[in-house]
């Protein structure tokens, strides 16, 4: 549970600074719309990151099935 905790803070920190360098480039070359080749990639870590929480989610009802097993014991 912490390594998707982990992962997802990491996913955020990617998504940011590919949003930094668009923008930075975007303004480098002094192009006002942005373009779907630059936006493409773009859609990777937010996918990444859905993936990450449905996984997150899974893993915490496993762990709380296991908890409730044991207190049957």
């Amino acid at each position: 549970m912490k390594l998707t905790k982990i992962s997802v803070y990491l996913q955020f920190l990617i998504f940011a600074t590919m949003v930094a360098y668009i923008i930075g480039l975007l303004k480098a070359l002094c192009v006002d719309n942005l373009q779907f080749n630059l936006c493409f990639p773009m859609i990777f870590p937010i996918v990444n990151i859905i993936l990450l929480v449905l996984a997150h989610r899974g893993i915490k009802k496993d762990d709380d099935l296991v908890k409730s097993a044991d207190r049957l014991r």
